[in-house]
């Protein structure tokens, strides 16, 4: 199947985005959100060590990181921002292309 077909075959959900039904490994059926497959969106991480690493990365390069990673959830947030608190600089999601709501 090419991507052509693939987008040809789905249809929008109710966030206006297109999505497939597709047969998982062991029978189940689930949707395959191909928007989010064909668009690069805002990129998420669990690890506290990325993100402190990106932050500084972020902060020696004049703000050259094009696209942060944001943490995964509010306690990996939390961390980060705890272990930034003696540092410079500040997390690079802030920097990022997301909304300012996806946070």
């Amino acid at each position: 199947m090419t991507n052509l077909e693939l987008i040809d075959e789905a249809e929008r959900n109710d966030d206006g985005d297109l999505v497939v039904k597709r047969e998982g490994r062991f029978g189940n059926e689930h949707d395959v959100n191909v928007s989010k497959l064909f668009r690069p969106g805002k990129r998420t991480k669990a690890s506290v060590q990325w993100l402190v690493t990106e932050a500084r990365l972020h902060h020696e390069q004049d703000g050259g990181l094009d696209n942060p990673a944001f943490p995964a959830n509010g306690d990996v947030a939390d961390k980060v921002l705890e272990q930034l608190e003696d540092e410079p600089y500040d997390p690079a999601w802030l920097s990022g292309p997301a909304e300012r709501g996806e946070l």
